[in-house]
């Protein structure tokens, strides 16, 4: 998976408020309006992304964040699914953007700058994640979708809602105009062969010294890419991350009562409950069934970590 060439500022703050890996393609757009925590009311200082991801991590997450200025901030790559609409089944398969507003109640207005950068990053979503057209229709039967539809919320607000047939034609015009195929030269004219592709092996696009390989196979590129390195094709994207090592983390029961498993999935036995508020350290994790389960670091089993069941301290 990849990110956009396009984004100017990553996170600051790691969030683990995302599910690894998707289990379903992406194939939807899910635009949101960040509201108050835009900023919107303390002036846009050069900060303004990163209030927007703070604000948003508290509870959830978000794929990416656009700016009144329209700078287009990562909070999660592509690879990630978001905690964002309420909805794992749309979070699944749909990329989440953030979107600063210039106003507050009642339209929740978008600037200019910003509606233009939505409109950019959705093409180019949508290029590199094969989605051959945007479509908003209104309902789930488009593929542009509304955070209102999943949850008691009326995300992404007034002013981008109006938009978003507007947003879904802009899109299409530039999914268009760029697979259109290139005209075939005439015999005999002269033309420069096409440049050989180029993997880089760098901790991240801009930072060149940092390179520890390039090759014309990816194959090989990934062969050398450790943890901290990304695969770069000739565009800056990425093509290849490896894996980070699993690193463990706390969780706290929010529900009545939760059963402890034999191991991962419903499948097996139930060895015993923990109660609400306990506090326990996941060591590894396991995806069955479209739900994530941890491993206990007692040994004493597995428990459903899904967020109905159970948050991140």
């Amino acid at each position: 998976m990849a990110y956009s060439s396009l984004v100017n500022y990553v996170s600051n703050k790691k969030t683990n408020n995302f599910n690894y890996p998707r289990n379903h393609v992406i194939d939807r757009i899910t635009i949101h309006h960040a509201a108050n925590g835009s900023g919107c009311n303390r002036g846009y200082a050069a900060n303004t992304l990163q209030a927007i991801f703070d604000s948003v991590g508290r509870n959830g997450s978000c794929n990416y964040a656009i700016d009144s200025n329209g700078n287009i901030g990562l909070m999660l790559e592509e690879q990630y699914r978001s905690w964002c609409t309420n909805s794992q089944s749309n979070d699944y398969r749909a990329i989440t953007i953030e979107c600063a507003n210039d106003g507050g109640d009642p339209d929740w207005h978008v600037s200019d700058k910003a509606l233009a950068s939505i409109i950019k990053l959705c093409a180019d979503i949508c290029k590199r994640n094969n989605i051959k057209e945007l479509r908003y229709t209104g309902d789930l039967t488009g593929n542009l979708t509304l955070h209102k539809w999943f949850a008691a919320t009326g995300c992404p607000g007034p002013y981008l809602i109006s938009k978003m047939t507007y947003i879904a034609s802009e899109v299409n015009k530039l999914i268009k105009s760029s697979s259109t195929p290139a005209a075939t030269p005439s015999s005999g004219t002269n033309t420069k062969p096409a440049a050989d592709k180029i993997y880089r092996v760098r901790k991240s696009w801009t930072d060149a010294k940092s390179q520890i390989g390039a090759y014309k196979t990816l194959a090989n590129a990934k062969k050398v890419c450790k943890e901290g390195y990304k695969v770069f094709d000739s565009s800056g994207n990425v093509v290849y991350e490896p894996a980070a090592a699993f690193q463990p983390y706390l969780i706290k029961v929010v529900c009545e009562a939760l059963n402890i498993r034999k191991g991962a999935g419903t499948g097996y036995a139930v060895v015993s409950t923990i109660a609400k508020n306990g506090v326990y350290t996941i060591v590894a994790e396991k995806k069955v069934a479209g739900q994530m389960w941890g491993k206990l670091k007692s040994g004493a089993g597995w428990i459903c970590v899904e967020p109905q069941f159970v948050k991140k301290v």
